[in-house]
């Protein structure tokens, strides 16, 4: 044996996606990934309209090794003062029904989250591993910038093919430090629906301000007295968008369904 040889996956090194003062929107994933490469993603005063999930990670296709966590190429997911409006949440990742998971960690950080589907967690995760192994697959590192979570369904629920019914992991047993809000809504106005949040303007991310008796508690949350979320204060990102060619108007807002 060779003692200078490395498996490919373990030699691999870490791809790194940053994305910076950017809004994006539309029907997609933010990152969809589909293989175990190491994988680096570092989201920053953004704001996020987007149909599917901030990362989807699907395994179907990697082996299953018998190399403990601690030698697992790893992927991580960074939010600084993100805004974002979702359909499938932050965080989708599966096995399939005959692959694996790399370690994931999560790090939020002065962000605001809506997961516009209720049926969705903030963090799914799912396949034909043991419920208790899925749930070591995931690591979030607590902060200490507040950051907030609008939506009806659980934070973290983990789906094993070997369980009758979804496990529901509460946020200690994950080490989340987010606050959810369940019946509030934080934003000015929101869209329509999903379907049409390739047409979203950035003021659909403005944070309702205090008022009627409303205490917006993402306003001021931060440490140094910024909002959570994008600061549009200091943004530099624009004001208005270009109009999708379909001719849809932006103005086309309901209240918040939740």
């Amino acid at each position: 044996d060779n003692p200078n040889f490395m498996p490919e996956r373990m030699s691999e090194r870490t791809t790194t996606i940053r994305i910076r003062d950017s809004i994006c929107r539309g029907q997609m994933d933010l990152v969809k990934q589909l293989d175990l490469h190491p994988l680096d993603v570092r989201v920053e005063e953004s704001a996020l309209a987007i149909s599917g999930a901030v990362h989807r990670l699907d395994g179907s296709n990697s082996m299953v090794t018998n190399m403990g966590t601690e030698a697992e190429p790893s992927t991580s997911l960074v939010l600084n003062h993100v805004t974002a409006l979702t359909g499938d949440g932050l965080l989708s990742a599966t096995t399939g029904d005959h692959g694996n998971l790399e370690m994931m960690t999560i790090d939020v950080r002065g962000s605001v989250i809506r997961v516009n589907r209720s049926e969705h967690s903030l963090v799914d995760v799912s396949g034909h591993l043991d419920a208790d192994l899925l749930i070591e697959k995931i690591q979030w590192r607590s902060q200490s910038d507040r950051s907030f979570v609008q939506s009806s369904g659980p934070i973290f629920s983990v789906e094993s093919s070997l369980r009758r019914e979804p496990q529901v992991v509460s946020q200690r047993g994950l080490g989340a430090t987010l606050e959810q809000l369940t019946d509030l809504n934080m934003f000015e106005r929101i869209p329509v629906s999903i379907s049409l949040l390739h047409t979203v303007q950035p003021v659909a991310f403005h944070l309702q301000g205090d008022e009627d008796g409303f205490t917006n508690p993402a306003l001021k949350a931060g440490n140094d007295g910024r909002d959570a979320g994008v600061d549009w204060t200091r943004s530099k990102l624009p004001k208005t968008l270009p109009l999708p060619l379909d001719g849809i108007s932006d103005v086309q807002f309901i209240e918040d369904e939740l």
